[in-house]
């Protein structure tokens, strides 16, 4: 069974600063990464 991750974050450019990598790292070993971004960035 393949894991999933979902991560919600405020603002498009909140998971370069804090979650890019962990997610990067969790696709790597298999999983699949995914986030929704709450704002359009304004």
């Amino acid at each position: 069974m393949t894991k999933k991750i979902l991560a919600v974050l405020a603002h498009p450019d909140d998971e370069s600063f804090g979650l890019g990598g962990t997610l990067a790292l969790y696709n790597q070993r298999g999983c699949e990464t995914y986030y929704v971004c709450a704002t359009r960035g304004e």
